[in-house]
C-alpha cells in the first residue's frame, strides 16, 4: 500500500457519517478502495449511503490540503509504525466484523501476532496483591502454551499480564487508549519498550502523536476483546473501565471469564453483578480457561 493511497484513505475517514459497517459494504460495491474513492458523484449517490452533501464534502475535501495526514504518515514511517485500514488484509477479522469497528489501526511491532491464538486479561487498576498475583501466574501459564496475551498497558492487571508474557518468554499484545507515540502511562515506558524489542505488538486507533484521554481509554476496549479468542476480567469496581469491559466483550459474544469468586479477589463488585447478569463464567485456573476457549484443537506452536 503507498504513501498516496494511504493519504487518500486518511482524507476518505474525515468525511464522518460513515462508520465501519459502511465502509465495508462501499467496499464491497465497488471492489476496491481506489475505485471507491475515484468513484463520480451519480455512483456515491446511488450507493444510498452518500447524499448530496456528504458528497460536497468529500469533493472539499479531496481538493484541500491535509498537511498533518503527511506528517503522521511520515513520522509511521520513521518509527516503523504501520498504517493499516479497515480493508487491509492485515486488519484483524474478528474486529472487522463489530460495528464499530475502527476505520484505522496504527501498529507497531511483530503484525504476525494477530493470526496466532490470544487471550486477553484485563482488571482494575486498583486490584489487591492476591489478585495481582493471580492474573500474573495466569498470563504465566498461557504463554507457556503459546499463546498471546492481549491486554490494556494500565496500571494494576494490564501490567501484572504483560510482565508475565515478558518475563515467561511469551508475546503479548498491548491496546493503547494514545497514539504510539505518546505513550500513557508514561511510567510503563520501560514496559512498552520492552514488548517492542521481544517481538511484541502495539495497537492504537489513533494517530501517533495523540494523547487520547478518558473516553479513548474506554474505546480502546471494544480492540482489546475483539481481536481476542477470549478475555479473562480478573477485577472490577462497581463502575469503570472494568466493567465498561464486562458490557463490551457480551455485546461482542466474546467468551468471557472471572476468577472463581471462593478465591477472594478484590474488587470484584463488578464481578459479581457481571456473573448474575450475564451469566459468565468462574474459573480456578488457566487448565479451566483454555479447555472452556479451545474445546478442540491443539495449541499453536511458537513463533
Amino acid at each position: 500500500m503507498d504513501k498516496l493511497e494511504i493519504k487518500n484513505w486518511l482524507k476518505f475517514c474525515r468525511i464522518g457519517g460513515i462508520g465501519s459497517s459502511k465502509i465495508l459494504k462501499l467496499l464491497s460495491i465497488f471492489g476496491e478502495f481506489k475505485r471507491l474513492y475515484l468513484a463520480s458523484d451519480e455512483e456515491l449517490y446511488r450507493t444510498r449511503i452518500f447524499d448530496a452533501e456528504m458528497i460536497s464534502k468529500f469533493r472539499k475535501i479531496q481538493i484541500e490540503e491535509h498537511y498533518i495526514d503527511d506528517y503522521n504518515i511520515d513520522i509511521c514511517e520513521k518509527e516503523n509504525i504501520k498504517i493499516i485500514p479497515i480493508y487491509s488484509l492485515a486488519y484483524p477479522q474478528n474486529l472487522k466484523n463489530l460495528p464499530d469497528a475502527p476505520l484505522t489501526l496504527y501498529m507497531q511491532g511483530n503484525l504476525e501476532l494477530i493470526k496466532l491464538k490470544k487471550i486477553a486479561i484485563v482488571g482494575s487498576r486498583e486490584s489487591d496483591k492476591k489478585a495481582l498475583n493471580w492474573a500474573y501466574d495466569l498470563a504465566k501459564n498461557i504463554v507457556r502454551e503459546n499463546i498471546i496475551i492481549v491486554s490494556g498497558g494500565a496500571r494494576g492487571i494490564d501490567y501484572q499480564a504483560h510482565i508475565a508474557s515478558l518475563e515467561n518468554s511469551g508475546f503479548t499484545i498491548c491496546v493503547l487508549g494514545s497514539g504510539l507515540l505518546r505513550l500513557y502511562p508514561p511510567e510503563h515506558r520501560v514496559m512498552f519498550d520492552s514488548i517492542r524489542k521481544n517481538k511484541g505488538l502495539l495497537i492504537s486507533e489513533h494517530a501517533p502523536t495523540d494523547k487520547g484521554g478518558k473516553l479513548s481509554l474506554l474505546r480502546r476496549n471494544r480492540i482489546i476483546s475483539g481481536i481476542s479468542d477470549g478475555i479473562v476480567i480478573v477485577t472490577s469496581a462497581k463502575i469503570g473501565g472494568s466493567r465498561t469491559q464486562i458490557e463490551i466483550a457480551n455485546k461482542q459474544r466474546i467468551p468471557s471469564f472471572v476468577p472463581d469468586k471462593k478465591l477472594n479477589l478484590f474488587p470484584n463488585e463488578g464481578i459479581n453483578e457481571a456473573i448474575l447478569q450475564h451469566k459468565i463464567l468462574e474459573i480456578k485456573d488457566y487448565k479451566e480457561l483454555l479447555s472452556s476457549i479451545y474445546k478442540r484443537g491443539s495449541v499453536q506452536k511458537t513463533l
